[in-house]
């Protein structure tokens, strides 16, 4: 009698007690980060593992233009669009971790048909990012670079020179 074990494609899984991004203690990144700027707590590299030893590859889904993700370390970065604290102060992301396998039968509960370059067995969670606010400068309009003012020569300390006009500060608790 021959018995043979055949090995089957595990999944790739996080691990049970998430400790990295989480609605308690979320990642952190400060507004107007240039991109790649890394996430503080932003390396997930450590919170998943595949018992095949399958390499992994991470990626996240939108907003993936304001954050993205190292494909072969899960470091979480800055992407191209700047984070800005006065609009979002927090996102919730979906974070992916797959390991290339295409044996969909092994899968079936841990498939992501929309990754790419292709789908995979893979395992899914969320990850939580707060924005922190920085001191935004004031914007002056564009109108104020045509702004003309005249005053007479020997004219009183205090005489009243033009006419006021308005520079928005984006910051909130701020006024000018």
């Amino acid at each position: 009698i021959s018995i043979i074990v055949s090995n089957v494609n595990d999944p790739p899984q996080f691990a049970s007690s998430e400790t990295k991004c989480t609605v308690a203690d979320p990642c952190t990144l400060a507004e107007n980060s240039a991109e790649g700027v890394e996430l503080s707590g932003g390396d997930l590299g450590g919170t998943a593992s595949d018992v095949d030893g399958d390499a992994l590859t991470w990626s996240v889904a939108s907003p993936g233009s304001h954050f993205s993700i190292d494909a072969s370390t899960g470091v979480l970065s800055a992407g191209v669009i700047m984070a800005d604290f006065e609009a979002i102060r927090a996102y919730t992301l979906s974070v992916f971790v797959a390991d290339g396998s295409s044996e969909k039968e092994n899968c079936q509960s841990q498939w992501c048909e929309d990754l790419v370059p292709s789908p995979a067995c893979c395992d899914t969670r969320q990850i939580h990012i707060t924005i922190g606010n920085t001191n935004d400068a004031p914007q002056w309009p564009a109108a104020a670079a045509a702004l003309k003012f005249e005053v007479a020569e020997n004219s009183a300390e205090g005489s009243l020179v033009g006419s006021g006009f308005f520079a928005p500060d984006q910051d909130a608790a701020n006024t000018l």
